[in-house]
């Protein structure tokens, strides 16, 4: 039943959070959020996402994006191909797919389908 051990892990983040046991908050934030966005369900993962950022602070290096990766996470979520999001940013293929390799060990999602649902949910949330 992975929706609720993501609501329990949103849940006990949120008891960390406010006892000041940030890192192990985040810990469980981020692991319910990625649950959330693998099952498709956009509410859950913003309120996951709105209590990371309630957190405050630096995230961990795990999770952090590089612009590039960033880039290619908006052109693959847009439904670009590797070669053409590889004809756009001016690489060859193979370094857009290492950077998908690194998206999806960062993120914890294991396809394009996830990594544009991923996109979809998260990235508007953020501007």
């Amino acid at each position: 039943m992975p929706f609720e051990e993501a609501r329990t892990r949103l849940q006990l983040g949120t008891v960390l959070r406010r006892a000041g046991r940030r890192s192990d908050a985040r810990r469980e934030l981020q692991a319910a959020r990625i649950v959330f966005i693998r099952l498709g369900t956009p509410v859950q993962a913003e309120q996951a996402r709105a209590e990371l950022a309630g957190i405050g602070g630096k995230p961990g290096s795990d999770g952090d994006l590089t612009a590039t990766e960033q880039r290619v996470i908006t052109l693959v979520g847009a439904g670009k191909t590797s070669r053409e999001v590889a004809s756009d940013l001016f690489m060859s293929v193979r370094t857009v797919d290492s950077h998908l390799g690194h998206i999806y060990r960062k993120l914890g999602l294991r396809s394009r389908t996830e990594l544009a649902r991923w996109s979809q949910c998260i990235l508007p949330a953020r501007t």
